[in-house]
This record gives C-alpha cells, sequence and structure tokens, in this order.
C-alpha cells in the first residue's frame, strides 16, 4: 500500500514554503525592475526596500542589476495572422518574473498534486527536471555576477539560494520510497486497484498546469496594467511638477486667489462677527468623512495661522433629498436631520451649544438618528425633548433651505466646500503657503495677535472637552 509518511509531508510543506518565500522576493524584483516603487506609496520604507538600500552601502546594488542586459529575456511567441499563417513576436520578459512564473509553477503542483507516485511516469519527474533546469540558471545568473558582467545583488543572491534549496528538498522528496520494498518488487507486490489510485493522470497533471498557467497570466496582465499606468501617470508629471511649483509661490496664490469672483454671503441674524476678520464659510455635511477631515483642519490648525481672528461661519449643504433639492440622489441619510439637530441645539443654547453639538455630531456620524441626537442634547446641558422638538419646527427647517438654496446660488456641488471673503477656495489653494500668506496680510500687530490666539485656543480647549 501507497503511505504518505511523515517525512514526504514535511517535505511538501516545505516546498511550498519555499515556493512562496522565493515569489514574494521575485515579485518584489520585478517591481523594482519596472520602476513601479516610483508611484507606490511607502514602498521606499518597507522591508525589500529598507534592505536594498542597506545592501548598496556594501556594494550590493540590486537597482543596477536590474538594469544590466542581463535582466531580460527576449521569448519568441507564435502569434496567428489574418492569412491563416503564423507570425513571431518577440516579447521582453524580465528574469525576475521568469523567477516568479518558476516558484509559482513549482507551488501549485505540489500544493495540488503533493508528493511523487511510482506510477506516474513521466510526470511525477516533471517538477524535478524543471528544478534541475532552474539550478542551471541559477549557476549561470551567479556565474554572470562573479564575472563582472553585472553587479551583485542580495536579493537576487536570496532567490538563488531558495532555488538551491528548493531543488535539494524535490531530489529529496522524489527519493523517497513510498511503497514497501521499493522499486519494481513493490509494482510486482501492488494490486492493480491501487495502482490506479497511485497512478498520476493526466488530468491531474493539466489542471495543475493550468491553474498555474492562470496565475502566471494574471500577474503578467497585472504588471502590464501597472505599467501602462506609471505610463500614464509619467505623462502628467510635468504638470505635477508645475502645479507643485505654483502652489509654494505665494504672490501667485495670492494673485490667482484674488482675481476669483467675490461672491456676497449674508451673515444670519443671529451671527456676529468682527468687521476687520477674515470670513471663511464652510458648506457641510455632518455625515461626510472629508467634512470632519476639514472641520478638524479648520479648528487645530487654521484658527492658529490666523492668531485667533478668523470667523468660521458653519452652513449647512446635506447629500440628502429629503432637505436637498440640488442633489440628484441621497447619499447621506441622515445628514438633514444632523443639520436640523445642530440648528436645534444653536436655537437652545446659543453659539457655544451649537459648536459642542457641531464637534459631536461629527464624532458620532456612523451612528446617527434620534437616539443619538437626544443622547447628545443631555451630554452638552440641552433638554433632549425640547431639542428634537426644535428639530421639526418651521424656523430650522428654513434655515437648512436658505442654506442649501446658497450653496445652489453659488455653485456648491459636493462637501466640504469653503468660501474665504467671498471667494471659494480651491484645491490649488489649500496648502499652508497660501493660508500663511493670506493670514499675514490680515495680521494685527504681535501683541494684539498672541493674547487673541491664545484666548481663542483656551476656548477650544474647553470645546473639545
Amino acid at each position: 500500500m501507497y503511505k504518505k509518511t511523515y517525512t514526504t509531508r514535511w517535505l511538501v510543506v516545505g516546498i511550498v514554503v519555499l515556493c512562496v518565500i522565493g515569489a514574494w522576493v521575485s515579485g518584489n524584483l520585478v517591481k523594482q525592475h519596472a520602476n513601479l516603487w516610483t508611484h507606490t506609496p511607502g514602498s521606499e520604507s518597507s522591508l525589500f526596500g529598507r534592505i536594498c538600500q542597506a545592501s548598496a552601502a556594501i556594494g550590493l546594488d540590486c537597482s543596477g542589476t536590474l538594469k544590466s542586459g542581463w535582466s531580460e529575456l527576449t521569448v519568441p511567441v507564435p502569434l496567428p495572422t489574418r492569412s491563416l499563417g503564423v507570425s513571431i513576436r518577440y516579447v521582453t520578459v524580465p528574469v525576475a518574473f521568469a523567477g516568479l512564473a518558476y516558484f509559482v509553477f513549482m507551488g501549485v503542483w505540489f500544493a495540488s498534486i503533493g508528493g511523487p507516485r511510482p506510477y506516474g511516469v513521466p510526470w511525477h519527474r516533471v517538477p524535478l527536471q524543471l528544478g534541475y533546469a532552474g539550478l542551471v540558471l541559477s549557476l549561470f545568473y551567479i556565474s554572470v555576477m562573479a564575472a563582472g558582467l553585472a553587479p551583485w545583488c542580495l536579493w537576487c543572491m536570496t532567490v538563488h539560494a531558495i532555488n538551491f534549496l528548493l531543488v535539494f528538498t524535490v531530489w529529496r522528496l522524489c527519493s523517497e520510497r513510498v511503497l514497501p520494498g521499493g522499486g519494481a518488487t513493490a509494482g510486482r507486490d501492488t494490486t492493480q486497484q491501487d495502482k490506479a489510485r497511485l497512478t498520476l493522470t493526466t488530468r491531474e497533471v493539466v489542471s495543475a498546469a493550468a491553474f498555474a498557467a492562470i496565475i502566471i497570466s494574471g500577474l503578467w496582465g497585472y504588471r502590464r496594467e501597472r505599467l501602462m499606468l506609471q505610463h500614464e501617470i509619467d505623462k502628467v508629471l510635468p504638470y505635477k511638477v508645475m502645479v507643485t511649483s505654483f502652489q509654494r509661490d505665494p504672490e501667485f496664490l495670492l494673485r490667482e486667489f484674488y482675481a476669483q469672483t467675490q461672491h456676497s454671503i449674508p451673515l444670519r441674524e443671529s451671527e456676529v462677527v468682527h468687521a476687520e476678520h477674515p470670513r471663511l464659510v464652510v458648506f457641510t455635511d455632518f455625515e461626510c468623512p472629508a467634512c470632519y477631515c476639514n472641520a478638524q483642519f479648520v479648528k487645530d490648525q487654521l484658527v492658529g495661522v490666523f492668531g485667533g481672528r478668523l470667523s468660521v461661519l458653519v452652513r449647512h449643504y446635506p447629500l440628502c433629498m429629503d432637505c436637498n433639492e440640488s442633489v440628484n440622489a441621497t447619499l447621506h441619510p441622515e445628514a438633514c436631520h444632523a443639520a436640523y439637530a445642530a440648528e436645534a441645539a444653536r436655537l437652545q443654547g446659543g453659539e457655544t451649544a451649537f459648536e459642542r453639538m457641531h464637534h459631536l455630531l461629527f464624532k458620532n456620524r456612523r451612528v446617527l438618528g434620534e437616539e443619538t441626537y437626544r443622547r447628545l442634547a443631555t451630554q452638552i446641558g440641552l433638554d433632549a425633548d425640547q431639542l428634537v422638538r426644535d428639530m421639526r419646527s418651521e424656523r430650522v427647517v428654513q434655515l437648512i433651505q436658505a442654506d442649501t438654496e446658497l450653496a445652489r446660488d453659488l455653485g456648491v456641488k459636493g462637501t466640504p466646500t469653503m468660501f474665504l471673503d467671498g471667494r471659494r477656495v480651491g484645491s490649488l489653494y489649500q496648502t499652508p503657503v497660501f493660508w500663511q500668506a493670506f493670514a499675514s496680510q490680515h495680521a494685527p500687530p504681535s501683541a494684539v495677535a498672541d493674547v487673541s490666539h491664545s484666548k481663542r485656543q483656551t476656548d477650544l480647549n474647553q470645546l473639545a472637552e
């Protein structure tokens, strides 16, 4: 009888693990070969990138090896023509991708088929023969680096070391005696039923090879798509550099900002602001994550930049058709009710209650509902029942309606949208350089600014608590 020994099982597991590690290293080499790291945020701080940088200090040049002429293979690919003939197209394949395909095939083979079977000749010897071919290629590329034709590469040597260990493990597995007595004697003592069960069938081989081919094709397609994306990104990089240079030029930013149309944004009856303070009007939605981040930015950074002399006025633009006729679909179903709750808090407790409710609504934006509004009202010392009644009042509903109509007249399409002294703050101006430049134009004497800033920061800290 055929029995998988513990040694056989552990050898198969070891082979699969080696293939996974080899595929990971080869895949990262493929990315580095194509410069795909250039547009992958955080790639330089990855384990692979850090080891590459560290190895460069001792003369192991991964990038140099992958840019050498030995890093690619030219493979002829037969393609059908319209005249029912065959044409040969030469495709350039990175050696690292060939290694990736090799480890994927070996890993899929042993993960799906397992160890060798004595009656599967010649199929059960396929991975061993492939391993021998891979071993020869590893020795060849090591000799290329040793001859100075390409720089030494730490990760390349790691791949070759993994391949040596993989081939040895495959050879050891194929040397396992899986039948009592082994060889021809075992074959004579084994029944035909056992032979049929132990035979590695063509169907199993084709299934494993097809699955491996699908994975390899998918990886090749992914690489091709990333290269196309990189090509498109490279085409717009000059414009990115130009825009970045503009965003670092305060004079340009201020000139372009003031060239925009200045809109008249009326104050509400209850709003009192200093005539000399810049006014920042923010159209917001309490279920919008970007609006929450923007509110934190305004509170934590802009207030300090302006020395506490920035008047921040909140206007509502819920992305919900219940109260906003300007939107085409309801993206945030509780946005209208949240806006009602904020204005109801202002109605009952004034600006301080509104600011606290504004902050808490954003904090609880994932669980908005009447129960939440009641709980938040109680938390800030308001009458919860009164707040719910005010939410449904005509006065509050009209406030939100007036905000959405104002937003429509100003051309607001989404949130957050900001207007500084009546001019729209587009993405070009949302940089520290612009805010510092604008604040400097409206800066008071330093002593006044310091006092104002300290007082405003104290008020905000109390509000946050």
